[in-house]
């Protein structure tokens, strides 16, 4: 009863902008040696902290969550865990293509400066090989296990979350496969054409579709139980994927769409998002900020 009362606190420190000290109090209670607490301590841990900068503490909780689930049985524990997990892995394989990208002198250099960051790149190549297996494997027993299930819920939650893996694999091409810099032109197809091989473009625009299809099917799922709050954030991030696209036609159309599912939400972060995303879709993507500064130590470990 006590750990209810804590978890609850909480959760009121986080609805009132104190996820500092909401972060401080569901780190002790996801040592708590009551699963459910525990479990429930690590859902809202996973929603709060820092994907990129806490991002070794993710997995760790993702790992915890999955061996607590098991213990419970509870496929739908699973699924979520597996999904969160694979999210965070994939995070963690865009930091170490940028990595391995600065390895080489420029786009259209092919050797190294020097052996030792030949051995650098070698290393990097085959970590990022082997966690890109991991996270097809993890995709694929959450979705296994969702298969199980009848959640329409749990449904709508995976796929949007596998939406954002698609969505990082489509940045991480674009960052990888870059043949020449191209700076004068604004962002858009044209500059995409001249900085890259057609075939890779294909390949970024495939990844980028099955996210939007991820999303789709996301948005079905909840339309089914009649979630209009879920189907506001899929189309949020729908909208917000259109808009790094530069399909600004997309993105409006999305945003209208958006307006309409939001109809006499207070949800303060889907409002705030809102005006955020027409501010970029009117400045045709001009004032988005750069995070490459804050995040590089991190993204570069």
């Amino acid at each position: 009863m006590e750990e209810n009362k804590t978890l609850a606190y909480a959760i009121h420190l986080i609805s009132n902008g104190r996820k500092e000290e909401a972060t401080k109090i569901l780190i002790s209670l996801s040592r708590s040696g009551n699963i459910d607490a525990r479990l429930q301590a690590i859902d809202y841990l996973l929603s709060t902290l820092d994907q990129i900068k806490d991002n070794k503490l993710v997995i760790q909780l993702c790992n915890d969550g999955i061996t607590n689930s098991q213990k419970q049985n509870r496929f739908d524990n699973l699924a979520y865990f597996k999904i969160k997990k694979a999210i965070a892995i994939s995070i963690k394989i865009g930091g170490w293509k940028y990595s391995r990208r600065m390895l080489k002198l420029s786009p259209d250099w092919f050797n190294f400066s020097t052996e030792k960051d030949e051995k650098a790149y070698k290393e990097l190549d085959k970590k990022i090989k082997q966690k890109e297996k991991e996270v097809q494997q993890l995709q694929k027993e959450s979705l296994n296990y969702v298969e199980q299930t009848d959640n329409k819920q749990l449904i709508g939650m995976i796929y949007l979350y596998r939406s954002s893996i698609w969505q990082n694999r489509s940045a991480e091409l674009k960052v990888d496969k870059i043949t020449r810099t191209v700076p004068i032109l604004p962002g858009g197809r044209l500059k995409d054409l001249l900085q890259y091989k057609k075939s890779d473009l294909k390949l970024v625009d495939e990844y980028f579709d099955k996210s939007i299809a991820d999303i789709h099917t996301a948005i079905q799922a909840f339309t089914e139980i009649e979630d209009q709050e879920m189907i506001s954030y899929c189309l949020n991030n729908m909208a917000n994927s259109y808009i790094h696209a530069y399909k600004f036609a997309q993105a409006s159309n999305t945003i209208k769409k958006l307006e309409k599912a939001m109809e006499g939400t207070d949800n303060k972060q889907l409002v705030n998002n809102l005006k955020d995303l027409k501010s970029r879709v009117k400045s045709k993507n001009k004032n988005i900020p750069n995070y490459l500064e804050e995040y590089q130590d991190f993204m570069m470990e």
